[in-house]
């Protein structure tokens, strides 16, 4: 199947850009935040990160990016967000983890942060956020796969037009040990900045960074395996 990216006008707000779904506003397309709601609270986050809403939504900067059902446009299979960021510090993904001291420390004293950095001033350093994939079971876990690969191929294309000139571009992302899983699986290209559990979850949590151009890469030389792009 081939991937159309579609976009409706959405005034203040920002777009979602969707693979089988238009729709301008993130509230407008109830399945998104219900979605989000359902992953956290069945990973046992924390209570500040089951909030409907939060800065980023209210970016207009933000790229929103949701996979519906071929046979349902209602029904969200996986969404996530791209928010463009000056820098690691002022991330949603730091904030996230910078009340545990730890993985904080892990993540501001390693090599990379500089560069990071560096990529924030340039205007090429983005945070992806609220990754998420329906829990529901009966999805198949390739359909799933596939959701979230079409995505990331949407990600890479929205936030590296030219993959020579974006290069140095960077994507920043807190994620679980399941959504880790999902990408050691299907082999997209990642660094670990941080890892451990914080207080109260059941699970490690992880503080990446990955390069959409290797990401790109990967997706080209796999594509026959998951389907055209």
């Amino acid at each position: 199947m081939t991937t159309e990216l579609k976009e409706t006008g959405y005034g203040e707000r920002p777009p979602i850009r969707s693979l089988g779904y238009a729709v301008g506003d993130p509230f407008a397309l109830p399945g998104v935040i219900q979605l989000r709601e359902e992953y956290v609270t069945a990973m046992r986050w924390h209570p500040d990160c089951e909030e409907g809403a939060d800065r980023y939504d209210q970016s207009i900067n933000t790229i929103h990016i949701a996979k519906t059902s071929e046979t349902n446009p209602e029904y969200v299979e996986a969404a996530m967000r791209l928010t463009p960021v000056a820098n690691l510090e002022t991330s949603l993904s730091f904030e996230m983890i910078s009340h545990d001291d730890e993985l904080s420390r892990q993540v501001l004293s390693h090599e990379d942060r500089e560069k990071l950095n560096t990529a924030g001033e340039n205007g090429r350093l983005w945070d992806l956020t609220r990754l998420v994939a329906t829990l529901d079971t009966g999805v198949p876990s390739s359909q799933k796969v596939t959701a979230i690969l079409e995505m990331i191929g949407a990600g890479i294309v929205l936030t590296c037009p030219k993959l020579e000139e974006d290069a140095e571009t960077q994507w920043i992302f807190a994620t679980n040990r399941a959504m880790k899983r999902v990408f050691d699986m299907v082999g997209i290209q990642y660094s670990v900045l941080a890892s451990g559990t914080m207080a109260g979850d059941r699970s490690p949590t992880y503080f990446c960074k990955a390069k959409p151009q290797e990401a790109f890469d990967f997706a080209m030389n796999h594509r026959e395996q998951y389907g055209p792009t």
